[in-house]
């Protein structure tokens, strides 16, 4: 392979797996939304997300990981959500 092919290769699966991981956050924050927190687990979300369990673990290390992102997530959506207001402020 070409240096050129392998970068084209390298952000092919970059970006694959940057889909992965907003795919499992979505279903985090479905089974959040329908199971609540003490009702939350490996198996439930990744049932939500039509998904092996395995995918948690491997993109975010536990499910604490996963909630982690899903709370960064959040956090940036309503940061931008809220920043033309503030803005005034």
């Amino acid at each position: 392979m070409t240096d050129t092919t392998t970068s084209a290769v390298t952000q092919a699966t970059r970006a694959r797996a940057g889909a992965t991981r907003a795919r499992i956050v979505e279903a985090a924050l479905q089974a959040l939304r329908d199971e609540g927190i003490a009702g939350i687990s490996a198996r439930g979300i990744a049932r939500h997300g039509g998904f092996n369990q395995a995918l948690i673990f491997y993109h975010f290390g536990s499910v604490e990981g996963l909630l982690v992102a899903v709370a960064q997530r959040e956090s940036e959506r309503r940061s931008a959500l809220y920043a033309p207001a503030l803005a005034d402020v």
